[in-house]
Order: structure tokens, then C-alpha cells, then sequence
């Protein structure tokens, strides 16, 4: 199964399910998603959030302001990485110009579009424990967050292996999950 999106309306998607997973849990988000992912064209901020708080997700007006945001800057050029632009600077550029997302959501929504060729992670409350981090609710400072994914991204690369790939294999594992399959039917 290719996980990576084929569309325009599916890699933006990928940045709508990573406003729903923003400080919800995984089957709410997923819920969240759900009805929204068909909203479009024409999607006023009241409708996004009048939809998402029919969910589960919690956060409707927060995750309405940045889906909103994403909408209105959808088709200039932030969302398309250039060759000579750095992961970090691209994905940095994204998140400081989508409100509500930060830097861990901004990266989720990059591994779920370029799986493969990511050089950014999410630093989600799972990878901040695997650090070490004392309180895994409260996520470090920029400096702090660029500190570790730049180690992850090291390690990835000593052992040859994409950096998406292996958080996604740490995130199975703590799922207790085979594989990173089981949660590609919500996309």
C-alpha cells in the first residue's frame, strides 16, 4: 500500500488531520478528520467549526483558525519545498505561518506527505519521553526541539534509514502495532 498522497486535496489533507491530532487523542482525531476531510472549496470558518465540534476532537475553534489559515494560503508557494531549501527552513516557514500547528504538527504533517524523503520529525510527547524529558505534556523550546530532531536525524542516518521511518517504527512500537498500516484507512 503507497501511503504517500497523489493530490493536491490529499496533501492537504494530510495537513487538516494534523490540526485534528493537535492535543487529541488518536481515535478522536481520527473521528475529527473524518468530518472534515471533504471540506473544501468555500469552507467558511464557521462551518469548519460548527463540523469539528460535532466530534469527539475538542479544539474546534483553535483547529477551524489554522484549517481556515491553510485554506486561505493553500495555493502559494509555502506549501511546495524547493530542492535548494532546507527541511527545517521549510517546515519552520509552514509553521510559523499556520496558526495552531507548531513545529511537531507541522513535521507530522510533512512525514505523512514525503515519507520518505522528510528530513524533519514529530517530536510528539512519545519522542520527548524517548529523550528523557522529565513532562512529555509540556514539549521543549525551539532551540530544544531542533536539538533532538537533529540527533534522531543523525541516528537515522548512521544506521541508514529514514528519519520518518524510524519514529514511525518507535510509534509502532508503542502502539503495540505490527506495522505502520493500521492507521492508514483514516486518511
Amino acid at each position: 500500500m503507497d501511503l504517500t498522497p497523489r493530490s493536491d486535496f490529499e496533501r492537504m489533507n494530510r495537513f487538516k488531520f494534523a490540526f485534528c491530532t493537535v492535543h487529541t487523542s488518536w481515535l478522536n482525531s481520527c473521528e475529527q478528520f473524518a468530518d472534515i476531510r471533504n471540506l473544501y472549496d468555500n469552507v467558511s470558518f464557521d462551518q469548519l467549526s460548527t463540523t469539528l465540534a460535532k466530534g469527539p476532537g475538542g479544539m474546534y475553534d483553535i483547529k477551524a483558525t489554522g484549517i481556515d489559515k491553510l485554506h486561505e494560503l493553500w495555493d502559494t508557494d509555502l506549501f511546495h519545498k524547493q530542492s535548494n531549501v532546507q527541511w527545517q527552513t521549510f517546515r519552520n516557514k509552514i509553521a510559523d505561518n499556520l496558526p495552531k500547528l507548531g513545529l511537531a504538527k507541522t513535521s507530522f504533517a510533512l512525514e505523512m506527505i514525503y515519507p520518505l524523503k522528510a528530513q524533519v520529525i514529530c517530536l510528539d510527547r512519545h519522542m520527548w519521553r524517548a529523550f528523557g524529558w522529565d513532562d512529555p505534556d509540556k514539549s521543549g523550546s525551539s532551540a530544544q526541539y531542533h536539538y533532538f530532531e537533529n540527533y534522531w536525524l543523525e541516528l537515522s542516518k548512521r544506521y541508514n534509514i529514514e528519519p520518518v521511518i524510524a519514529r514511525n517504527i518507535y510509534w509502532d512500537k508503542i502502539q503495540n502495532q505490527p506495522n505502520s498500516l493500521y492507521w492508514a484507512k483514516y486518511l
